[in-house]
């Protein structure tokens, strides 16, 4: 058995049910549950329980899987779409801001508190093929950027604060190859760094690095990571089938790995707040193809997460509810993705040519 976290998920009872003091059949009550009551769901245990809390009453206990139905997001409606050229990527402040090749500003400029444009200084300009990602701003400053840059077939990734009269480069680290890089987060006055990386420090698949750059630590290697799962999984999971699949700026590291239990392809994931938390487990989207990824995307709220993924010509999205491993709504994007987000309740997306708002529309599942 595992237990995962949820956050905000919603069930509605299917018929008068016991709400049980431990997840065990013929349980000791601590009262009955009526028809289509609602309550909500704090963890879910294997496929047969759900911990809840009992909506009216705040009260917390168990229900077993078949008398609950799950209110889970079944589509995408869509709220806006803007057309927007030259915008490269996408952060979130106290309101939705976008980064172009030679500033930043907010969405809705009429917006109070919205980001003010704000331009680099000393000619600062990103280009496309760069992979500028805007590092997690704190409330009232302005977001620092990291880039990848292409030198004599090698790649470098940087840092950069673009609002200096003299802006600064640092050298990160080093990659033998653009697809070595993983990704990159700043994260408790950390720089974190995933991929086949190099410097000082000699080589890496994951370090941090402190406000001075140096190393305050380093995996080596992935099969690391095997002590950071929770110990019911550590006996289903191999850790040499671990393949790392990308680092988010929001601090979401994902790797897959092969569940030999279910003799099944997941993939597991952890959020870096003072250390590293774990997640989830999830099921393997049937649509996604490894070998045809170019890029990831993950953006995650309290009510699910939403990982993303380009191919060649086009992008798909996946949408897991929050502390649930199946996939609950996938869509099929035209064409590849810039970026993407949540601000609030909806999930923002980035292609070339427009910005489009998302809503997830939620119906409850039989």
């Amino acid at each position: 058995m595992w237990v995962f976290p949820a956050l905000a998920l919603q069930g509605v009872l299917q018929s008068r049910s016991p709400l049980c003091d431990q997840p065990k059949q013929n349980c000791q009550p601590l009262f009955f549950l009526q028809t289509k009551e609602q309550v909500q769901v704090l963890y879910r245990q294997g496929k047969d329980w759900f911990k809840v809390q009992h909506l009216a009453s705040q009260r917390t206990g168990w229900v077993t899987a078949e008398d609950l139905s799950l209110v889970l997001p079944t589509s995408l409606k869509q709220q806006q779409k803007q057309p927007l050229t030259g915008v490269l990527g996408l952060f979130r402040g106290q309101h939705l801001g976008l980064f172009s090749a030679t500033e930043i500003y907010g969405f809705d400029a009429d917006v109070k508190d919205a980001i003010p444009r704000t331009p680099f200084q000393a000619g600062i300009r990103f280009q496309v093929d760069e992979r500028a990602a805007a590092m997690v701003a704190l409330s009232g400053q302005l977001p620092t950027f990291h880039f990848l840059e292409t030198q004599a077939q090698r790649a470098v990734l940087f840092s950069l604060d673009p609002f200096l009269k003299v802006p600064q480069y640092r050298t990160l680290a080093h990659f033998d190859r653009v697809d070595d890089f993983a990704g990159s987060a700043v994260r408790d006055s950390l720089t974190l760094i995933a991929g086949k990386a190099q410097g000082a420090w000699g080589d890496s698949v994951i370090i941090a690095l402190d406000d001075n750059l140096w190393p305050v630590w380093i995996y080596r290697d992935l099969r690391e990571l095997w002590a950071l799962l929770p110990s019911n999984l550590q006996g289903e999971l191999r850790s040499e089938s671990f393949q790392m699949l990308g680092l988010s700026p929001e601090g979401y590291l994902l790797v897959s790995a092969y569940n030999q239990k279910s003799a099944k392809k997941v993939i597991v994931y952890w959020r870096y707040e003072t250390g590293w938390v774990f997640q989830n487990m999830l099921q393997w989207p049937v649509q996604l193809e490894l070998e045809h990824v170019k890029h990831w995307f993950v953006a995650a709220n309290t009510e699910a997460l939403v990982l993303a993924v380009n191919r060649e010509k086009e992008a798909q999205l996946f949408l897991f509810p929050a502390g649930l491993s199946e996939v609950a709504l996938y869509q099929a994007l035209p064409q590849p993705l810039r970026d993407i987000t949540w601000s609030e309740q909806d999930l923002w997306v980035l292609d070339a040519d427009s910005l489009t708002r998302w809503k997830p529309l939620y119906t409850k599942a039989d």
